[in-house]
């Protein structure tokens, strides 16, 4: 019974946070022209003005998996707004995330539930939020991911945008917190 009162507080906070609407992992996407008009529009302005940033939005294109094997956009996009590399780490993060809770004894709902929570995780609603989740959890179980090897690649990720080294502002910000907080006045 408790399950249902914390699903339940977990929707709201899903509410609250205003995540109803587009799916993250897979949104619908209307677009303005058709895919062949805009990669020829493209071409025709590298063409005409020989700036670089005009072919590398052609291949950005086709990085993104925009374009099905007809030429049209695809429908079910194979990402969405964010790009390739911070979807999979946002996929990765969220498998970890329901592991660690189903591992301590957690349901499997409920986990999803509390992934979507703490990830501000959007979608139609919060029970298909939570679905995406599940899903996404199931198919890293289905494809026998091993755990260690999923937060391996997500430290490896982390670790190859790490800045050289810390800010001064950083620093300065760091420690005035540590003075303001209780235990460090007393």
């Amino acid at each position: 019974m408790a399950d249902k009162g914390r699903y339940a507080a977990l929707k709201q906070d899903w509410e609250d946070l205003g995540l109803r609407g587009q799916s993250l992992f897979n949104p619908s996407i209307q677009h303005q022209t058709s895919s062949s008009e805009f990669l020829a529009e493209l071409g025709f302005l590298h063409e005409m003005t020989g700036d670089q940033r005009f072919y590398d939005a052609i291949i950005a294109v086709a990085e993104y998996a925009l374009i099905d094997l007809d030429g049209n956009w695809r429908r079910d996009p194979a990402t969405n707004v964010l790009p390739p590399p911070e979807l999979e780490h946002l996929r990765d993060c969220t498998f970890l995330s329901v592991l660690s809770q189903v591992s301590r004894g957690s349901s499997l709902r409920k986990a999803c539930a509390e992934t979507v929570v703490k990830k501000k995780i959007s979608g139609h609603s919060f029970e298909a939020a939570c679905k995406e989740v599940e899903r996404l959890y199931r198919k890293y179980v289905a494809n026998g991911e091993e755990p260690h090897a999923v937060a391996l690649r997500t430290m490896s990720r982390v670790e190859r945008h790490w800045p050289d080294s810390v800010p001064d502002g950083y620093i300065a910000w760091k420690k005035s917190r540590r003075r303001a907080t209780p235990e460090h006045n007393g």
